[in-house]
């Protein structure tokens, strides 16, 4: 079987998100399987809900003619607000992909162009889907070395500038 665009960048991510997830406590919900997913049964007003926060990610995002974008690739937790953000990526790296493929006068939904936009996103993702729950541990935890880490982190982040345009410009792609 040949592989487009995946390189040892990826499978290092990939790997590393894989092992941090097996180690938490239910957050890595399977997203092959909708019966992890909570539903909703009815509705009483007196009562109150939850539903747990998770984190996971597609196993492959394309196959030929196929192309998984946003909560269907990739799920976030809620807690930096990042998971349309990354849906739009998806959809700008697309529509990059495809007008590259029709200028080359190449089928758009070949796997040798898809694979590459894959490729393209997982390199944005897994390390943004990384950040974003280790920050769901940093700011679950009452620890005071983890306390004092996010009370530095923050006010080092707010204080620069060049940090802060740097988080901005990640979280845009």
């Amino acid at each position: 079987t040949e592989s487009y665009g995946c390189d040892s960048f990826v499978e290092s991510w990939n790997d590393r998100l894989r092992d941090a997830l097996s180690s938490c406590d239910g957050a890595a919900d399977s997203c092959a399987e909708p019966a992890s997913c909570p539903r909703v049964v009815g509705l009483d007003e007196s009562s109150r809900g939850f539903f747990p926060l998770s984190l996971c990610n597609a196993n492959d995002y394309v196959d030929q003619r196929v192309v998984l974008v946003g909560d269907a690739a990739h799920r976030v937790h809620p807690l930096a607000g990042q998971g349309v953000n990354l849906g739009y990526g998806d959809v700008r790296e697309l529509t990059d992909t495809m007008i590259a493929a029709v200028s080359e006068g190449q089928d758009v939904g070949s796997l040798h162009h898809l694979e590459n936009y894959e490729s393209k996103r997982l390199r944005h993702v897994l390390p943004t889907m990384a950040a974003i729950h280790g920050l769901k541990h940093l700011y679950g935890t009452s620890s005071v070395p983890a306390t004092l880490l996010r009370s530095l982190g923050l006010q080092l982040t707010n204080a620069s500038k060049d940090i802060k345009a740097g988080l901005m410009q990640h979280a845009m792609k």
